[in-house]
This record gives structure tokens, sequence and C-alpha cells, in this order.
């Protein structure tokens, strides 16, 4: 397939949907060089670490990874390559000097080195500067032996690895480390397809909304606290076991486990929703004054959620065992705040026309 005059090749780290998605347009796919995940990784505190526990623990394992990612794009004969959080594609392409153009929310592409500690950005709080600069160190010595391997040359910086030019698919505002580069940010893309609407009935009760995890330990317990204080539960639940899915239908609730349901309908009738970052669906509920409780479960989500904080956003962030009950009526009383036009959602289209023609 020939778009705006470039022949499309996806590398994917995941391939099922794509004979589906891709394969009707005649786009060229393959599955993405990658290693599993370390069976002991250590707890990450940066960015070295993320990639330390990902493949990047050892010379060797980066080296196999850029023969196979260089493979891909000299076989393909790349002009121009777009990356999504894929470190090691950004690092093959400029080893060949292919132009190379990011695309990110926010937290794979922080910004540059801190002015005070030189290094990058902590992705948890409370992290020392003789930490970060341990990770760097370790991190850039296993990329550099890999790169000598290959007979490439060294990075300067681990921060090296993370220069380049970079479009957001987010808002300013909601950026995971800070607010900057605005002219960089075009607004999280808004979600087109099927869905299924969420409808509550008309009997005055409360409402609430959720698409939650059953892997998250509160999930369960807060959905279990609406339904005591007598709300209307429309609930999306992807991962949820039968038997627990069926508990709840009995309870009252509506549940999807499969459909997911039209973010863009969401009523403004509802009192709260429940998430677990601050995704495009947070947009939807901030245009229409939906009160919001996140649980985040990873530090990329949790720095999204602190994003929202850091703009005064009345929303609760769990991040310990909470009285469930207590927190649903404490968020209740919140008065609503709408910011209807204020983070609008942007169209896959129109976002990769921007940073195509750039």
């Amino acid at each position: 397939m020939v778009i705006m005059g470039y022949r499309v090749t996806c590398i994917l780290k995941d391939t099922t949907h794509a004979p589906r998605l891709l394969e009707p347009y005649g786009v060229t796919w393959f599955e993405a060089p990658r290693f599993p995940r370390l069976s002991n990784p250590i707890f990450a505190i940066n960015h070295a670490d993320i990639l330390h526990n990902t493949g990047y623990s050892t010379s060797e394992q980066v080296s196999s990874l850029l023969v196979a990612w260089r493979a891909i794009l000299t076989t393909v004969k790349a002009d121009l390559v777009f990356c999504e959080s894929a470190p090691t594609a950004r690092l093959a392409a400029l080893s060949l000097s292919i132009e190379v153009r990011s695309i990110d929310s926010g937290f794979a592409m922080p910004p540059m080195p801190n002015e005070k500690t030189g290094f990058m950005p902590a992705i948890r709080p409370e992290v020392l500067t003789e930490q970060l600069a341990a990770s760097e160190t370790r991190t850039l010595s296993v990329i550099n032996e890999g790169l000598v391997r290959l007979r490439l040359n060294p990075l300067s910086s681990f921060s090296h690895l993370f220069q380049g030019d970079v479009w957001y698919r987010n808002w300013c505002d909601f950026n995971h480390f800070s607010m900057h580069s605005p002219e960089r940010h075009l607004g999280q893309i808004e979600a087109v397809g099927g869905g299924v609407l969420p409808i509550w009935p008309k009997n005055g009760a409360r409402k609430l909304f959720a698409y939650l995890k059953y892997s998250h330990p509160a999930s369960l317990l807060i959905l279990q606290a609406a339904i005591r204080l007598g709300y209307e539960v429309v609930a999306y639940l992807p991962d949820f076991p039968a038997s627990v899915v069926s508990e709840l239908v009995a309870a009252g609730c509506t549940i999807s486990t499969s459909v997911m349901y039209r973010l863009d309908q969401l009523s403004s009738e509802i009192d709260i929703a429940l998430w677990h970052s601050a995704t495009g669906a947070a947009a939807h509920c901030l245009e229409k004054g939906i009160r919001m409780i996140f649980f985040p479960m990873h530090p990329e989500q949790y720095l999204a959620c602190s994003a929202l904080r850091r703009l005064g956003l009345n929303i609760h962030i769990v991040t310990r065992t909470e009285k469930w009950t207590e927190v649903l009526e404490a968020v209740q009383a919140w008065p609503k705040q709408a910011f209807p036009g204020r983070w609008k959602l942007t169209n896959a289209p129109d976002f990769a026309a921007r940073i195509l023609l750039n």
C-alpha cells in the first residue's frame, strides 16, 4: 500500500490482529524482534532500568536485537521510520542513517536530562541522583558494548537514545513528566469504530461507570462498595472471572466483558467514573464534569494521573488500601468541574498527516 508517496510496512510487537486490520489494505507486516522480560527484573526507577528488564541486560542481547532490526529495515529499504516506544528500532535506524520520527504519549520519550542532576527523570518519587547515575551508567555500558560488537559508534550518553524528532499523542498539560514542547503535543487520539452505548435505568439513582482490570486488588472492592451505596453501575470488565461478573450482574450491575462501551457517549449525568489511567476517556469526563477515581497499575499510569492532579483538578488517585465506601462518598461530595472544549481529541488521520508532512 502506498500512502502519500510511501510504501508502508509495519513492525509489530503483537501481530494478533494484523491479518484482519492490515492485509485488506495491502500493508506488509512483521513481528518485532524482542526478548521476553527478565524472570527476575530489577525494581525500575527510570528508563534505564526499564530497558534492562526488557532486553538490555546483556550486550549480547542488545547486539542481536540490533542485527535483527537492521536486517528488517534494510530488507524493506526504509527511507523513514516511525517509532512508538521502540528504542532498538530507533537505534537501528539511526545506525543506518535513516530518518526517525517518534510518536509518544509522553512517557517513553521523556524530557532531556534534568539541568540539576544531569540525568533522565525518574519514574518514581524520592529517587536519589546517585541511583539514577548508577542505573544509567550500567545500561549505557551494556548498549555501547553491544554497538561496539557490531563496529558501530557508541552513544555519548544514555539520553542520546531518546533524542530526535518526537510528536506527542497527548496534550502538553497531560504530559507525564512536565509541561514542555507545546508545539509538539497534538492531543490524545480519539478512538473510532464499534462499541455499545452505556445505558442506565432512569430510576434517579446515582450513576457510576467503570473500566477496570481484575488484577488491580481494589477493582472488585470498590464496585462492591458502590453497589452497597446504591449506585447504578455500568462497567467494562474485560478480564474479570465469569463467576465474579455473574455476581455483579445479579447485584444489579450492567457489565460488558467483550465489547467496549462508546466512551464518547458517556452521559454528563454520570456521578463518578473509575479508570486506571488518564487516557482519552479522562478527556470525555473532564468535558462533561464527571468526577474521577484512578487506579494506576504501574508508574506510567501513575505519572499520567499525577499530571491531572498537577493541573489542580479534583481527582482521586488510589495508591494504597482505603475505605472504599468513604472514598466514594467523599468524591461524590465534590462539585462537578466541567471543561468543555479545553482538551479536544484529535483523530488518527489528522495526527498522521501532521507528523508525516512536517
